[in-house]
């Protein structure tokens, strides 16, 4: 018996150590361009975007947090606003968009900020990233702030390299195809078929506990057509966390501005941090789109109500934060 124990405890402590011990340094692959093509929308004189790194010293090192996570994109160390300049733009395309890069009278597309911070609290507990962008769309309109945030877990079991594409290749997707999302919806307003949309909300309520069922339900806030707004309330009440989260996330990247009272209610509720971050990113995404009630709650509101919070989910949301609201 004592010869069972002691091997038992010589097979979780290697166990353990396979599960704590991680590279330095992860290749990230390229982001795999949306198969959901927009219809058609009036021609617009934004037919160039000019990415400009406006980034301060404090935010130029894109990786960091509880384990050294160095990120390499084709053999070279990554860099992040050339990674997002290029996908963003294959993704537009991707949908039907045609732009280019280009400079002087070009769309200016300003990252302020994009960050993937890690945090790992035991061997045995998920390796999770939180990934952050915050840009401004300047173009003869004005300056327009959009801002992405995504959170992604998993218990790495046989090797750490389970969690390069959970946590890693899926938040870098997710933010290049939020960012070309809300470009969309500033410059050219162009959208997903009602019939598109009904294809994803199939696909989702048919198999809500897929693993990858989440990114369904991003796309249907990427969709801009606001006849997904239904299905994506109902989604918030998933028990999937990463559905609900989605959905919730998505609730703002579609401008459901109808729905801010029902995203306050989340972020007052007793749920996760995870839905209540979500619900001020969602929250977030509305009130720069011109609600004054949801800026007005963002701006005067959620920092008092996180008050006396030492949580990283509370820390997380003073994040988002400063995503949105301009110094």
């Amino acid at each position: 018996m004592n010869k069972q124990i002691i091997s038992l405890v010589g097979f979780a402590t290697l166990l353990s150590m396979l599960q704590g011990c991680a590279p330095s340094v992860y290749a990230v692959d390229r982001p795999e361009p949306s198969a959901y093509v927009f219809t058609p929308g009036e021609a617009t004189d934004a037919s160039q975007l000019n990415f400009v790194d406006a980034r301060a010293d404090a935010y130029t090192t894109f990786s960091s947090g509880a384990l050294p996570m160095g990120l390499t994109f084709e053999g070279e160390s990554l860099k992040p606003v050339d990674f997002l300049a290029k996908f963003t733009l294959a993704e537009l395309a991707a949908r039907g968009i045609s732009v280019e890069p280009g400079g002087g009278d070009a769309v200016e597309i300003r990252i302020n900020k994009v960050v993937m911070r890690n945090y790992r609290a035991t061997g045995f507990s998920p390796f999770t990233t939180v990934t952050m962008l915050s840009a401004d769309v300047v173009g003869s309109e004005g300056v327009n702030r959009v801002g992405a945030f995504v959170v992604r877990g998993k218990v790495p079991v046989w090797s750490f390299g389970e969690v390069i594409e959970p946590t890693l290749n899926q938040p870098l997707e997710l933010m290049v195809q939020d960012l070309a999302a809300k470009i969309n919806m500033h410059l050219y307003q162009q959208s997903v078929s009602d019939a598109t949309v009904q294809e994803l909300i199939a696909k989702v309520n048919s198999a809500p506990d897929d693993g990858l069922a989440y990114l369904s339900v991003y796309q249907l806030g990427f969709s801009n057509n606001p006849s997904a707004v239904g299905a994506l309330i109902e989604m918030t009440k998933s028990p999937h966390e990463y559905v609900r989260c989605a959905a919730i996330s998505s609730l703002g990247t579609i401008n459901a501005h109808e729905q801010v009272d029902y995203l306050i209610s989340i972020f007052r509720s007793d749920g996760t941090w995870r839905d209540r971050a979500m619900a001020v990113k969602a929250l977030g995404d509305i009130a720069v789109m011109g609600s004054d009630q949801a800026m007005n709650f963002m701006r005067e509101s959620v920092e008092n109500e996180l008050a006396g919070e030492t949580a990283a989910g509370a820390e997380w949301t003073r994040e988002i934060l400063g995503l949105y609201l301009r110094s």
